[in-house]
């Protein structure tokens, strides 16, 4: 009888143990995963400015781009994987024969930060190349963005904005 008190009283010890030491290990990650939050937030801050600046700065060449996506429908895209391209017919023929068309869209292929265009229903995707680690977006274009009751904390202006999403 001595021996099954002394087995059960070692077995609630070790019991104690174990909880407190995984009571650490938890109090560790969580304070682990509330920095890694807290720099991915900065780090994804400071690529918003970047990315609002590389707009600005070839503002010209997107507007003029999603002005030629709104006249073919949804679901047609430009790749920029290897040079410029399109499945579609229409948009295929516009790149080969419209030199300004084609001028507009090497700029944005040259600039290395647009792996491709979608037109989607209400607006045009340009999807980045490079986004932040562990995130994914692009610059939208939306032609009635505030009548689409579109909420972003990264508005370029009433059409443009930029999305930054983490990878889920």
């Amino acid at each position: 009888m001595n021996k099954k008190i002394g087995m059960g009283f070692l077995v609630v010890i070790i019991l104690i143990i174990m909880g407190r030491m995984i009571t650490k290990v938890c109090i560790k990650n969580e304070e682990y995963f509330r920095n890694a939050e807290k720099i991915n937030d900065e780090s994804t801050e400071r690529m918003n400015e970047e990315y609002i600046s590389i707009f600005l700065d070839n503002k010209e060449d997107f507007e003029y781009v999603a002005d030629m996506m709104n006249q073919w429908p949804d679901g047609n895209f430009i790749e920029f994987e290897e040079g410029i391209s399109s499945d579609n017919q229409e948009i295929a023929h516009e790149i080969e024969n419209n030199e300004e068309f084609y001028g507009h869209l090497k700029n944005l292929y040259n600039l290395k930060e647009i792996s491709d265009i979608v037109k989607w229903k209400n607006e045009i995707e340009f999807s980045f190349s490079n986004p932040p680690k562990e995130y994914h977006g692009g610059f939208f274009y939306w032609e009635t963005m505030e009548e689409e009751g579109i909420l972003t904390a990264n508005k370029i202006d009433e059409h443009w904005t930029l999305v930054m999403l983490p990878d889920v």
